[in-house]
């Protein structure tokens, strides 16, 4: 774990594939111990992508904020595996379960773009974590069987 200041830490994660993920918890002194907000964001997209004043208000209003680089973005570790949508709402447990100076039974959630896939089938598979659910953007997901989009 690093510390590059007071008001957040960088941490990283091992997979269960062994791969490393790479994240960091946002901190404001005022709410240390309210319920932690994950912010999962749009496919290959960095964790620094959020607004920073967004993570400000989060952690100022509600509690400690998560944020994590998926596989194959920012720090992690790119994958010479091919991963699938469950790895990677599998790889959100292992972070939140990671995260220093968090007490993180139960969360909540937020979710964009591809990010929003992986939170709703974090409330899924693994209900125990979660408070709240907000999806931004969301996809209800996709059918393996079609070759084509279906023509609207």
């Amino acid at each position: 774990m690093q510390h590059d200041s007071d008001r957040h830490q960088l941490f990283r994660a091992r997979g269960s594939d062994g791969a490393w993920l790479w994240g960091r918890v946002d901190l404001d002194e005022a709410r240390l111990t309210g319920v932690p907000v994950v912010l999962l964001g749009p496919a290959e997209a960095s964790h620094l992508r959020w607004p920073a004043s967004l993570v400000e208000s989060l952690a100022h209003r509600i509690g400690p904020v998560i944020r994590f680089d998926y596989r194959d973005s920012g720090k992690s570790s790119n994958s010479e595996q091919n991963y699938d949508l469950r790895q990677l709402v599998d790889d959100v447990a292992v972070v939140l379960q990671a995260a220093p100076d968090v007490s993180a039974g139960r969360v909540h959630v937020i979710g964009f773009s591809m990010g929003a896939t992986i939170a709703a089938h974090l409330a899924l598979d693994y209900p125990e974590l979660v408070e709240t659910l907000s999806l931004l953007g969301a996809s209800a997901g996709f059918d393996k069987e079609l070759d084509e989009p279906a023509q609207w």
